[in-house]
């Protein structure tokens, strides 16, 4: 059997899934634009490259770089943000957007406070981030100064250049339905598969599922989070000058999960 978290629904098989899917796609969209979407833990099967050592120009020393989300990664909501996602939304919000602690939106929550918190977006290879894939992503990111950070424990925690993930809250405005198909009545959707799938970094999850959404417009919902595990675990904390990974085995009990340190 076959579970399907949209539809909280098992299928014997993947055609009897995708076709209620499809049929369900609209209603499906219109639920998830009416959703916040946060953070929720991912285990997943990334390659980490070992042997990255190099600066990026845009880090300044005094600084620190959440990498809030990033492009063409299919994350534990089965969603690949595409990019220019977030054009609208950072020109619209600017200085309007909080860094906080695991999407607490309270006072003893807030990391940073809008008018210290710089959003921007960057296109970067993957390697930059530790990860070795081919390709570029275009990172969000948020540039905030280590003495504007308000909660003592966590400016402490920056200042150890420790390993952290970061997470969006956020709001859907266009996204499209993927399937990887051969039934002519969903053609809408394998064309959007077609056209997608070899952009996406990790496409190997991709096929495994057999589909994805495709987000190309969202609307960051007053904040970013500093999380321990972020539902795309490519977004790291950057810091000054140089970085470097790290590898983490997986426990025979539990999912694969391989974790970049940006130190």
């Amino acid at each position: 059997m076959i579970f399907c978290k949209e539809l909280n629904k098992a299928f014997e098989t993947k055609d009897l899934m995708f076709a209620e899917l499809a049929k369900n796609q609209s209603r499906i969209v219109e639920l998830k634009k009416a959703s916040i979407k946060e953070s929720d833990s991912f285990a997943s099967f990334v390659t980490v490259k070992s042997d990255v050592a190099k600066s990026l120009s845009f880090v300044k020393d005094g600084f620190v770089y959440p990498v809030i989300n990033t492009t063409n990664f299919m994350d534990s909501h089965g969603d690949v943000h595409f990019p220019d996602i977030w054009n609208k939304s950072i020109k619209d919000k600017a200085n309007k957007i909080f860094y906080v602690l695991e999407h607490k939106l309270s006072i003893d929550s807030v990391v940073a406070f809008p008018n210290d918190v710089k959003a921007f977006v960057k296109t970067l290879p993957w390697s930059d981030l530790g990860f070795d894939f081919k390709g570029d992503t275009q990172a969000l990111i948020y540039e905030i100064a280590i003495d504007k950070i308000k909660i003592p424990r966590i400016k402490e925690l920056f200042e150890e250049k420790t390993a952290f993930e970061n997470s969006v809250r956020m709001r859907y405005i266009t996204m499209n339905l993927a399937i990887k198909t051969d039934n002519v009545d969903l053609a809408k959707q394998r064309k959007v598969w077609d056209d997608r799938i070899d952009l996406i970094a990790n496409k190997e999850y991709a096929e495994e599922q057999g589909y994805f959404w495709a987000v190309d417009e969202a609307s960051i919902e007053k904040e970013g989070s500093l999380c321990l595990f972020g539902s795309n675990e490519v977004t790291p904390v950057i810091y000054e000058a140089a970085s470097s990974t790290s590898k983490n085995e997986p426990s025979e009990d539990t999912q694969t999960r391989r974790k970049t340190f940006i130190n």
